[in-house]
């Protein structure tokens, strides 16, 4: 059994629209989420083996936060510049080209593609991953190269405003 998380990079800047594309930073709500979600992954996933991130600024510092929240080193990130702006294809060819050592695999890019992913995974119905938003399934493979469309099954999708709509409850 394989699991597999998608996240969707945090909330980015349009504060300067000079600012290219790739470039963009999270903005201060998204600075809040990562770490949150991360700390989310560490309470309610198993640890995930491997972090496979978009070199993209927003998704690379939420990497960065979601691994520091998970109490491991940035080392542990593998930069993919094929996740930056992927369609669902793009984003199964990388998945399936995981180690096979690893049983959780958390991918961190942008939408639509991790959007029509997680339902062509799953033969879900989302309408939209939002920013920082983490779906988790699980793959009843034991190799990601036969990962393909429609083995998924969904274990969470959880966003940061469901937790903190949680965390004021009483």
């Amino acid at each position: 059994m394989k699991t597999l998380t998608l996240m969707r990079h945090a909330k980015s800047s349009w504060s300067d629209p000079k600012i290219a594309d790739f470039d963009r930073p999270p903005n201060k709500r998204g600075r809040r989420d990562a770490p949150l979600m991360g700390q989310w992954i560490a309470t309610h996933l198993p640890a995930p083996d491997r972090v496979v991130s978009s070199p993209a600024r927003r998704a690379r510092e939420t990497a960065e936060a979601v691994v520091a929240a998970l109490r491991r080193p940035p080392a542990t990130i593998v930069w993919e510049p094929r996740l930056y702006a992927a369609s669902r294809l793009p984003l199964l060819a990388v998945i399936r080209e995981q180690p096979d050592s690893a049983g959780h695999v958390l991918l961190v890019a942008h939408n639509p593609g991790l959007t029509e992913l997680a339902n062509t995974l799953c033969n879900d119905s989302l309408e939209n991953l939002p920013t920082a938003a983490i779906y988790s399934l699980n793959l009843p493979l034991d190799r990601w190269s036969k990962t393909c469309f429609g083995v998924g099954v969904r274990r969470a999708f959880v966003t940061p405003k469901q937790l903190q709509v949680d965390s004021q409850m009483p």
